[in-house]
Order: structure tokens, then C-alpha cells, then sequence
């Protein structure tokens, strides 16, 4: 019975040891760009490196997507590399072929609030790891919302081993 009543404390402390040491699991740098014009034509870019403290370098993953109605195929996207993803929220877009730019202002110039979710595996603590995080883009776009661009940083919110 004695056992049981010191294994229980010793088991609490190697559980919260575990917690601190997994408490930073890094952010991204996030870099968005868009562009849409009238004849229907329109691409994104998406570049997010990865950092955190755990790791020697960093982990840059891009992606490219464009809309063209006079080519087949009309959409063409990539992820590189093929454990990232991202998605846009309500605010944004992510079908191409209904990319219109959101004006918030009058004017030459026009802003997007766009919500972006990302989603990569890495290499952490001696494991492939899955990160989730998300945030609200603020894309600033001149010349009437025609290209718009963003960068912000990107906390992890979770992850899952």
C-alpha cells in the first residue's frame, strides 16, 4: 500500500515535467499573396517557415495556386512539402474561380481580412508531430484590391504526436 501512495506523487511530477518541456511548439512566419483581374485569371502564394526552439533550422513549406479559364487544367496548386497544408477561412477564398477582392475602403485601395489555418507534421522530440494553428490575415491591396499581400507571425495552438 506504501508503494502506491509514493508511485502516485512520482507519476504527477514526470507528467507535468513532460508538459513544460512540449509547452513551445513554434509559430510560423507567414507570407500571403493574391491576385485577381477581370479576364478571370488569379493565383495565391502562400510561404510559411516553421521555427521552433527544439530545432536546429528551420522548416519552409510553399504553396502556389492559380486560376486561368483559358488553359486546361484551369486550376493548377501545389504544397511543398507534402506535409503542409493550409486552408482560408470565410473571410478569404479558397476556390480561385470566385476570387473577388473585398473593399473595405473607398478608393484606389482595398483591404482583406482573410482567416488562414495551417496544418504541418515535424520532426519533434524524437517523433513526427502534427502542428495546427490559425490566425486573421490583414492583406493590405492597392491598385483596388487587385493584388493584395500579408505577412504576420503564426503561433502553434496544438499538436498531436
Amino acid at each position: 500500500m506504501r508503494f502506491t501512495i509514493f508511485a502516485v506523487p512520482a507519476l504527477a511530477a514526470l507528467t507535468s515535467a513532460a508538459a513544460v518541456k512540449r509547452a513551445d511548439y513554434g509559430s510560423w512566419a507567414v507570407t500571403y499573396a493574391s491576385s485577381s483581374y477581370a479576364n478571370g485569371y488569379s493565383s495565391r502564394d502562400v510561404t510559411a517557415v516553421y521555427k521552433n526552439s527544439d530545432l536546429n533550422d528551420t522548416i519552409t513549406a510553399t504553396c502556389n495556386y492559380s486560376y486561368n479559364p483559358a488553359t486546361n487544367p484551369t486550376t493548377v496548386s501545389s504544397c511543398d512539402p507534402k506535409g503542409f497544408q493550409y486552408s482560408l477561412g470565410e473571410d478569404g477564398d479558397n476556390d480561385a474561380s470566385t476570387f473577388i477582392p473585398w473593399r473595405e475602403q473607398s478608393g484606389m485601395k482595398a483591404n482583406r481580412k482573410i482567416a488562414i489555418s495551417l496544418q504541418q507534421t515535424v520532426p519533434l522530440w524524437g517523433e513526427q508531430v502534427t502542428v495546427y494553428g490559425e490566425a486573421k490575415l490583414d492583406a493590405t491591396c492597392p491598385d483596388a484590391g487587385k493584388v493584395c499581400g500579408a505577412t504576420l507571425e503564426v503561433p502553434v495552438t496544438k499538436a498531436i504526436a
